[in-house]
C-alpha cells in the first residue's frame, strides 16, 4: 500500500471511530448532540466518504492523481472540522455566543434521522449546555473545581514553606490523606455533579472553622501567621459559597453525606493536633465586663483545668521523659515546644484563678484555686513570646548542664565518673582540678553567645515579671507560698528548724576540719578557716560520707562496708531496685507494676546522652511510674534507690485524688518518704535480707552514726542555703554581678566551707548544681531531712520499739504501712499539718527527732572538740 493509500485509510478509520464514539455516548450515555455537534458529525461523514472514494479510485483505476486529490479533500474537511471544534469549545465555555438556531432538544438522534435533524435543528439542546462528563463531572464543573484546586495549591505551597522555615517534619500520613481525598472526590463525582459540590461544601465548612480557631489562637503571639490563615479562610468560604450555589444541597441524601464527610475531616484534623489543642482554655476577652462570679463558676473552671491538666500532663511527661533519656537536638526541640505550651496554659489558668480571690468558697474548692495559682514552677508573663523564650532558656540550661564536656589529661571524662572521683581521690591538687573544671561549664559561651549564667539572669527577669502578674512579689515569694503559710512566716519556720539542728552540725564541722587537718596539714586545711569544699568527698560538699575513712572514730568500726557487701553478694543495679521494692512490700504496699520494670531507666545507656540525675516519674497520673537513674553498685545508690521508690509509692498512693492534689502535702513530704525507709537500713535489716552475717554490737554504733551524720547532718545547711540564695536572686538583693559572691557568702555562713581557689564574680558556681539550672526548689530537701526523722520516730513508737532510735528498723511492720499509706493517699488534698498529724500525731514539724537520733554521736563530738578551735 502506497503512502497516499495509507493516509486515506487512516482518515477513514479516524472519522469512523469518532462517529462511532459519538453515537455510543448518545445511545449508551444519553448525551444528546447539539446543532454544532451534528455539524461536526457531518464533517466527519464527509471525510469518511472522501477517504473511501479515494481508496476505491486508487485501487480500481490505479490513479495516483485521484488518490492524491482525495487526500487533499479529506484534509480540507478535517480543517473545517477542527474549526468547528474550536468554535464549539468557545461556545461551551461562553467565550462567544453560539448560533441563534441553537435550542434545546427532547429526543434522541439516530443514523436514520440525520437529515431530519439537520432540517429541524430546533430539537437539539443548547450549544452552551455542556454534555460531556468525566466521572460524572461536566467540563464546566471541572473548570470550576480546577480553579478551586489552584487556590488550594497556593495554600499548600505556603504551608510547606512555613514547615521548612520552622524545621517542622511533614506528617507521615500525607500519602494516606492524598489517597483518601482523591477517593472521596472520585466517589462523589460518580454520584453526580451536585454530590461533588456537596463534598466540596462539607470539606470547606470544616476547614473554614478550623482556620478560624487557628487564627484566633495565634493572633496575639503570631499576628502575621494569623493574618495569613484568615486570608486563606476567606478563600475557603468563597469555595464553599460556590459549591452551595452549584446545588450542593440538592444532592439526594445531602444531610447524611455532608455529615459523614465533615466528621471524616474533623478526624483528620484531630489526628494531627496535640491532645490538648482542642481543649485549649480560652479566658474571657479583657474588654468584656466580668460577670458576678458564683460557686458554680468556680467549679466549672476547676473541672476544666483538671480535664486539661490530666490530658496535657501525660503528653508533657512523655516528651520530658524522652528528652531526659535521649538528649539530642530533636528531643530538646520537643521539650522546648511542650514546655512553652505548659507555661502558657499555666499562666492562663493562674490569671483566671485570680478572678475567684474574693469569692467565698468551700475549703476544697479554695484549695484547688490556690493550687492552680501556684501550679507553675516558673511563671511567664502573658505578653506574646514570653513563654516560648522562657522555655527555650530552660531547655538550653538543662542541656548545658547534662552535656557539658570536661577533659582530664586530654581525655573527656563522663560527668558521673567525675562525681565518683570526687569521693575517691585524696590528692588535693587533683581534686582542685576536677572541682574547677566542673564549674567552667556554667560560664562556657555557645555559638550564639549564650551561657548558663546569662540565661539564668534572663530567666529571673522573665519569671519575676510573671510572678508579679499573679500577685506575688517575686518567684521566691511564690515558691514559699506553697507551704500553707505566708511567705515570710515560712522563711522564719525554716530558720527555726535549722536552729534546732545547727549545734549538731557545728560540732560535726569542727571535728571534720580537725581530721582533714591531720590528713592534709595546715597549708591545705587551716584550723581557723572554713573547709575547702573540694576535700569533702562530694562535688558540691553537700554530703561527706565519702570521707568517712578520714574522720571516723578511731575505736568505732561499723563492722561492715555496705558497698563491699553489695559487690560481694553479686548485687547489680536491678537487684538493688528489687531489694528496695521488697522493703515497701514488707510494709503491705502492692508490688510495682510490670511497666515499671519495662520502662524505667535503671542504668546509663551506652549509646546516648541522658540526664543521670536520679528522679522518679509518674507519667499518666495512675500506674505508669518509673525511676530514671544511672545506678552504680555502691552504698549511696542503694539508699538513693529507696529514696526514688518512695516517690513512686507516694505517687501511686494518691492516684485517686484530683490531679490538682496529686503531689506531696508539701515538697518535703515527697522527699522524706523514701529517706524514712532508708533509715531502717540497719545492721539487723542487712542481716535479715542476707547481706550481713553478723550484727555488730553497740560499740560500733558511733561509726554507723558518724556515717549517717556525714550524709544527713552535713546536708542540712546546704539544703537550706540553695533556696536562700535563690530567694535573694529573685528579690533583687543579688544581681548577676554579685551572684557568685552571694553564693559563697551563704556557703561560708551556713556550711563553713570555701572554694579551693579564688572565685571571681564572673563565675557562676551555683550553676554547677543540677537543681539551679533545672529550677527545682531545694527547700523541700531541707524539710525532708527534718520530716524523715520525725516519721521514723513515730513509726518506731507504733512498732513498740524501746531502744535507741538509730537502731530501729520497721522492715516487715505491715501495721505501720497501713497508717503510713493513709497519710500518703491524702496527697495535697489537706494542708500539710493535717497530713502530718494523721501519721505522727502533731501538726508541727520538729527537729528534736534528729537530735535524739544522733544523741550518742553528739556526746562523742563534744568530747572530741573540747580542746579544739571551732567556728569559722
Amino acid at each position: 500500500m502506497s503512502l497516499t493509500e495509507r493516509a486515506l485509510a487512516a482518515s477513514a478509520a479516524a472519522s469512523g471511530l469518532l462517529l462511532a464514539g459519538a453515537h455510543l455516548f448518545e445511545r449508551v450515555g444519553g448525551l444528546a448532540p447539539c446543532i454544532l455537534c451534528l455539524d461536526q458529525r457531518e464533517a466527519h461523514w464527509t471525510a469518511l466518504g472522501v477517504a473511501v472514494a479515494g481508496l476505491a479510485v486508487a485501487r480500481l483505476f490505479n490513479s495516483r492523481l485521484g488518490a492524491a486529490a482525495a487526500v487533499g479533500a479529506a484534509a480540507l474537511v478535517y480543517a473545517v472540522s477542527a474549526g468547528l471544534a474550536f468554535y464549539h469549545t468557545g461556545v461551551e465555555y461562553q467565550f462567544w455566543p453560539g448560533p441563534a438556531i441553537c435550542a434545546p432538544s427532547t429526543g434522541m438522534v439516530d443514523l436514520n434521522s440525520i437529515n431530519s435533524a439537520l432540517t429541524q435543528k430546533s430539537d437539539a439542546p443548547s450549544c452552551d449546555d455542556v454534555q460531556w462528563r468525566l466521572l460524572g463531572v461536566s467540563m464546566d464543573t471541572a473548570r470550576t473545581i480546577a480553579e478551586m484546586e489552584a487556590g488550594e495549591a497556593e495554600h499548600l505551597s505556603a504551608f510547606d514553606a512555613l514547615l521548612a522555615e520552622r524545621k517542622v517534619r511533614p506528617t507521615l500520613l500525607g500519602p494516606l490523606w492524598n489517597a483518601a481525598g482523591f477517593g472521596l472526590g472520585a466517589a462523589t463525582a460518580l454520584m453526580g455533579e451536585k454530590a461533588a459540590m456537596a463534598c466540596t461544601a462539607a470539606v470547606e465548612d470544616v476547614i473554614e472553622k478550623h482556620y478560624a480557631e487557628q487564627a484566633d489562637a495565634l493572633k496575639d503571639e503570631e499576628p502575621a501567621l494569623a493574618t495569613l490563615i484568615e486570608q486563606f479562610r476567606e478563600e475557603e468560604i468563597s469555595h464553599k459559597t460556590t459549591a452551595e450555589a452549584a446545588g450542593a444541597s440538592e444532592t439526594p441524601g445531602y444531610r447524611l453525606l455532608s455529615a459523614a464527610i465533615r466528621a471524616g475531616c474533623r478526624v483528620a484534623i484531630k489526628a494531627h493536633s496535640p491532645p490538648y489543642r482542642s481543649w485549649r482554655y480560652r479566658s474571657p476577652p479583657a474588654h468584656n465586663p466580668q460577670p458576678v462570679l458564683k460557686l458554680p463558676d468556680a467549679r466549672a473552671f476547676i473541672e476544666e483545668v483538671e480535664d486539661i491538666t490530666r490530658e496535657f500532663g501525660e503528653y508533657y511527661a512523655r516528651i520530658a521523659w524522652i528528652q531526659a533519656t535521649y538528649i539530642n537536638y530533636d528531643t530538646n526541640w520537643l521539650l522546648t515546644k511542650v514546655d512553652t505550651e505548659n507555661t502558657e496554659l499555666g499562666v492562663r489558668f493562674a490569671n483566671e484563678a485570680k478572678r475567684f480571690n474574693d469569692l467565698e468558697l468551700p475549703a476544697e474548692e479554695r484549695r484547688k484555686i490556690e493550687s492552680i495559682k501556684l501550679g507553675l514552677n516558673l511563671p511567664a508573663p502573658e505578653r506574646p513570646g514570653a513563654a516560648a523564650e522562657l522555655a527555650q532558656i530552660n531547655t538550653r540550661m538543662g542541656s548545658v548542664y547534662a552535656t557539658g564536656k570536661i577533659d582530664l589529661d586530654g581525655e573527656e571524662v563522663p560527668r558521673n565518673t567525675l562525681e565518683v572521683m570526687m569521693g575517691e581521690v585524696r590528692d588535693p591538687a587533683r581534686l582542685q582540678e576536677i572541682w574547677t573544671k566542673w564549674r567552667e561549664v556554667p560560664v562556657a559561651v555557645d555559638d550564639d553567645g549564650n551561657s548558663m549564667k546569662s540565661d539564668y539572669a534572663k530567666m529571673v527577669e522573665i519569671s519575676n515579671e510573671g510572678a508579679r502578674e499573679l500577685g506575688f512579689d517575686d518567684v521566691g515569694s511564690m515558691w514559699r507560698a506553697r507551704y500553707d503559710l505566708p511567705p515570710a512566716e515560712f522563711a522564719a519556720e525554716t530558720d527555726r528548724l535549722w536552729g534546732q539542728v545547727k549545734p549538731l552540725y557545728d560540732e560535726l564541722q569542727c571535728h571534720v576540719r580537725a581530721k582533714l587537718n591531720d590528713q592534709y596539714g595546715d597549708e591545705v586545711v587551716p584550723l581557723d578557716q572554713p573547709i575547702r569544699a573540694d576535700l569533702l568527698g562530694n562535688m558540691w560538699a553537700q554530703s561527706w560520707g565519702n570521707i568517712y575513712d578520714l574522720v571516723a572514730p578511731e575505736s568505732a568500726d561499723p563492722g561492715f562496708d555496705l558497698t563491699q557487701l553489695l559487690v560481694d553478694n553479686g548485687y547489680d543495679a536491678l537487684k538493688m531496685v528489687e531489694t528496695g521494692e521488697a522493703f515497701f512490700s514488707s510494709l503491705g504496699f502492692e508490688p510495682l507494676p510490670e511497666t515499671f520494670w519495662e520502662r524505667s531507666q535503671i542504668t546509663k545507656p551506652a549509646d546516648r546522652e541522658v540526664v543521670c540525675h536520679a528522679s522518679a516519674w509518674d507519667l499518666d497520673w495512675k500506674d505508669d511510674i518509673r525511676i530514671k537513674m544511672c545506678t552504680n553498685v555502691n552504698a549511696d545508690d542503694f539508699r538513693t534507690v529507696h529514696h526514688e521508690l518512695g516517690h513512686n509509692y507516694y505517687q501511686r498512693a494518691y492516684q485517686d485524688q484530683s490531679v490538682l492534689f496529686q503531689t506531696g502535702a508539701n515538697g518535703g513530704f515527697h522527699e522524706a518518704i523514701g529517706d524514712m525507709i532508708a533509715l531502717s537500713i540497719t545492721p539487723e535489716y542487712l542481716q535479715t535480707i542476707g547481706l550481713l552475717d553478723d550484727v555488730p554490737d553497740a560499740s560500733a554504733d558511733l561509726g554507723l552514726l558518724m556515717n549517717q551524720a556525714l550524709e544527713k547532718i552535713a546536708f542540712m545547711p546546704f539544703g537550706l542555703l540553695m533556696d536562700k540564695w535563690r530567694w535573694q536572686v529573685f528579690s533583687g538583693e543579688l544581681t548577676p554581678e554579685t551572684y557568685n559572691d552571694g553564693w559563697w557568702a551563704l556557703r561560708t555562713q551556713y556550711q563553713g566551707v570555701r572554694p579551693p581557689v579564688e572565685r571571681s564574680p564572673d563565675y557562676f558556681d551555683p550553676g554547677g548544681k543540677y537543681h539551679i539550672p533545672g529550677n527545682v526548689s531545694y527547700t523541700r530537701y531541707f524539710i525532708a531531712h527534718i520530716l524523715q526523722f520525725q516519721f521514723h520516730k513515730a513509726a518506731c513508737e507504733m512498732a513498740g520499739w524501746d531502744g535507741p532510735l538509730h537502731r530501729c528498723s520497721i522492715y516487715d511492720a505491715e501495721e505501720i504501712g497501713e497508717k503510713f499509706n493513709a497519710m500518703l493517699e491524702m496527697g495535697a488534698s489537706k494542708p500539710w499539718p493535717e497530713a502530718l498529724e494523721a501519721f505522727v500525731g502533731t501538726q508541727e514539724m520538729d527537729g528534736a527527732s534528729v537530735v535524739e537520733y544522733f544523741a550518742p554521736l553528739m556526746e562523742y563530738l563534744q568530747e572530741q572538740n573540747q580542746d579544739r578551735q571551732c567556728g569559722w
